[in-house]
């Protein structure tokens, strides 16, 4: 039998200009107990005894059996190699689900990191970035997830990553406003158009540049202009009610820069350890005046990313104790 803990920050993707592109690692973490009896296989996931135990941020929402997030990611990692036949999880969850703070993302990074260091003995970032892409459909959580920091990540032409890390400024806080509803990134994405002209491309290019920029000097006053975008959260805003009047909160507050936390429809303000509870105070404020309650997480980037770490179960423990 095999016993790992698995744990996976939040992330905030996007961070205004960077689509699909950027991304940055929370201190809030996702914890995922995996326990594999791998002395039997199965060829199947469906064929495997699966339990899913749930706790925290939507454990009465989330399956608890096959088609739990986790555990179909941690199959993925087999393929196309058997699965361990029985297969305990139990998860315990931090992140606010379909929040745009990555929840799905720990579920991949997490289940795959699980099944990666089962199958393989070891954990290689590359390969679980590319899983987690292609499970994710874009890098832009999963890179953060599984190497801290800022991420800038880009799809190659065969399909993998590249993904590079910056560690964030000591200074930087990130003051997360969840409001009290559910946005699913897929209906987020309907909106986006399918075309767009040259000059807003260049304006999101030299703005994403200017983020990584920023954060690699210190220079955090250039975040003001570094989280403007045109792409996407102007499409999104209809989808979040008092968006632009929760943004004016928060740059008002003393924000260096704001902007939708991955497709939303969390608010991610950057800011100093000193402002953030003023500007969480004030985008709750913007919030409730539209009728909706949000919650204020004040936390700072995580310059680690996926942790892995692994412990001989109770029996497993106990023929060793019997052996010597």
């Amino acid at each position: 039998m095999e016993r790992l803990t698995v744990r996976v920050p939040a992330t905030t993707a996007n961070l205004g200009p960077g689509f699909d592109a950027l991304g940055m690692s929370l201190d809030l973490w996702n914890e995922f107990e995996i326990t594999a009896d791998d002395e039997t296989t199965v060829n199947s996931p469906q064929d495997a005894d699966v339990t899913v135990i749930c706790e925290g941020e939507g454990a009465t929402e989330l399956p608890q059996g096959r088609d739990n997030l986790v555990f179909r990611s941690f199959a993925t990692a087999f393929s196309p190699g058997g699965v361990p036949g029985r297969v305990r999880i139990v998860i315990r969850n931090q992140v606010p689900l379909s929040s745009g703070m990555g929840s799905s993302a720990t579920a991949i990074v997490g289940g795959l990191a699980g099944g990666l260091k089962i199958g393989l003995g070891e954990v290689p970032k590359d390969r679980l970035i590319d899983l987690a892409s292609k499970i994710e459909g874009h890098p832009d959580n999963v890179a953060p997830a599984t190497l801290g920091g800022l991420v800038a990540s880009a799809v190659r032409k065969d399909g993998s990553v590249e993904a590079i890390s910056v560690r964030p400024p000591e200074a930087l806080r990130v003051c997360v406003a969840v409001p009290d509803f559910y946005l699913r990134t897929d209906r987020a994405r309907t909106r986006l158009p399918e075309r767009v002209s040259r000059d807003d491309a260049v304006f999101n290019l030299a703005r994403s540049a200017l983020w990584v920029a920023a954060c690699a000097t210190g220079n955090l006053d250039a975040l003001k202009t570094a989280t403007e975008d045109v792409l996407h959260q102007p499409y999104r805003k209809d989808l979040i009610p008092g968006l632009e009047d929760v943004f004016k909160a928060a740059m008002d507050s003393g924000a260096f820069g704001v902007a939708l936390s991955g497709s939303g429809p969390s608010v991610a303000a950057f800011c100093s350890h000193d402002t953030g509870e003023a500007i969480g105070e004030a985008m709750s404020l913007a919030f409730r005046k539209v009728g909706v309650t949000a919650r204020i997480l004040v936390t700072r980037p995580s310059t680690q990313g996926v942790q892995v770490s692994a412990a001989k179960t109770a029996s497993a423990a106990g023929q060793a104790s019997n052996q010597g």
